[in-house]
């Protein structure tokens, strides 16, 4: 097999798409999880596996950016949306999951 060539190395991105929420006042960017965000996903996964609520303000605080790249809420900021809004913020949740490949779909593939 030959070595390859940079411009033959495919280019890699987290996907990412925007969410319209109501309960900000506007749209959200949610995007997957690079690999050192999924890890921490899945450590605090494992240890709250009782407790899944606990993974909600986490998921989000990786995952839900504002058009600056940069993170819209803490975890624990979350947490407080969360309590307010519960709908909205399970919504985000899921997208989260899923543009991470942490969905119970793609759970079943592996």
């Amino acid at each position: 097999m030959a070595t390859l060539q940079r411009e033959a190395l495919p280019a890699f991105a987290l996907p990412q798409e925007e969410h319209a929420v109501p309960a900000l006042g506007g749209s959200v960017l949610v995007r997957g999880l690079g690999m050192p965000d999924l890890m921490q996903f899945s450590a605090a996964r494992r240890q709250h596996a009782e407790q899944p609520a606990q993974l909600l303000p986490l998921l989000l605080a990786l995952a839900v950016v504002l058009d600056d790249g940069q993170p819209a809420y803490s975890a624990a900021e979350w947490a407080a949306f969360g309590a307010r809004h519960p709908d909205a913020a399970a919504d985000l949740f899921g997208h989260a999951l899923r543009l991470s490949g942490q969905d119970a779909h793609a759970e079943k593939k592996t």
